[in-house]
């Protein structure tokens, strides 16, 4: 009986070794791997690109941008600058983010504020309109397939157009319209002094910080805006030129310039903590980075009980040893990439 046991287990593991070796086999393994390779692909195309410029004066409400949130994009810079400064800009509940899907926008963070919004919008004799982002998502999608101008027409176009920086209460010359801060450098021919956009006046930096302690580095995006437009922007070779003038100034330039922006939603959560020798307690705040306002929108409705750890990790690494959780984790506002020193990655599930 074992050895007809062995003949039929010899057959079996021969007849495996057959098949394995067989054109179909390879032939069907063959297509399993390019299959996995075609879906891997997908999983890494780059996100789409659904940022817009403003058309005119258009202001866009999009309704339910975020689970707890709605959205406003428009032009802010000309003609409906003083809704900015006089109404947006003093709602603690508005915050302007760079990073949203549309582009730069500003984000209402309580629901129930849209009629005060609206009525803001409708006082300053604003036209504005309101869209469901899915609405919106599919208005942009059909702009964008369907525009035929060619690029090189598109950059010849915009690099006519010249810039009008204004003085802010920063004490920088901003260009109202995109919010570039520009100063004038000795890169041009025999060192003469030349407008240069060095980075992106940051609408909610303190107005005591000044200068380019008030300004936000450029990314590639927003490099590229430039060279559409025609203007000069800040580059390592030109920061090189300052260098041999004016050394203080260019080390500060080049200190900006290398903390590019990267994507990311921001936000300082907060706890009362509580010391593990001396029992003395306190609030302490530590700076997450989630991957957009979505995913922080999931963990602000379901609660950031998976990230205490993190947080005390935080604390410990960062000069408050002894130091752990002993309340709820709770957000404690928005932040910008530049407030955020050493932030936790929260990962994407």
């Amino acid at each position: 009986m074992i050895t007809n046991i062995l003949n039929i287990s010899q057959n079996m593991a021969s007849s495996v070794e057959n098949f394995l070796k067989s054109d179909f086999f390879r032939n069907l393994f063959e297509e399993f791997c390019k299959k996995c390779v075609s879906e891997f692909r997908t999983e890494i195309e780059p996100k789409e690109n659904l940022r817009v410029s403003p058309k005119n004066s258009e202001v866009v409400i999009v309704l339910n941008y975020g689970p707890k949130s709605h959205a406003i994009f428009g032009d802010f810079g000309d003609t409906n600058r003083s809704f900015k400064d006089d109404y947006l800009m003093k709602q603690n509940w508005i915050k302007s983010n760079r990073k949203l899907a549309f582009g730069f926008g500003w984000v209402v963070m309580q629901k129930d504020k849209l009629e005060d919004v609206k009525k803001a919008l409708g006082d300053m004799n604003v036209v504005f309109r309101e869209v469901e982002r899915m609405d919106y998502e599919k208005e942009v999608r059909n702009s964008k397939s369907h525009s035929s101008e060619p690029l090189k027409e598109l950059v010849e176009e915009k690099s006519k157009k010249k810039f009008k920086a204004v003085k802010n209460k920063w004490g920088n010359n901003e260009e109202p319209a995109s919010g570039f801060v520009f100063i004038k450098l000795p890169v041009g021919n025999n060192n003469k002094n030349i407008a240069v956009a060095v980075g992106l006046q940051d609408p909610d930096a303190d107005t005591t910080l000044r200068g380019l302690l008030s300004i936000l580095p450029f990314n590639e995006e927003l490099k590229k805006e430039c060279k559409i437009k025609g203007w000069r922007y800040l580059t390592e070779k030109m920061i090189g030129t300052i260098f041999t003038q004016n050394q203080k100034l260019a080390e500060q330039l080049d200190k900006m310039r290398k903390c590019e922006l990267d994507e990311g939603y921001y936000v300082m959560l907060c706890a009362t903590c509580e010391h593990d020798k001396t029992n003395k307690q306190k609030c302490l705040s530590v700076p997450f980075k989630f991957r957009d306002e979505e995913q922080w929108g999931i963990y602000d409705g379901t609660g950031f009980d998976d990230l205490y750890e993190e947080f005390n990790d935080w604390l410990q690494n960062n000069g408050h040893e002894g130091w752990y959780i002993d309340d709820i984790l709770e957000t404690e506002k928005d932040i910008t990439p530049a407030e955020a020193r050493n932030p936790v990655i929260v990962p994407v599930i």
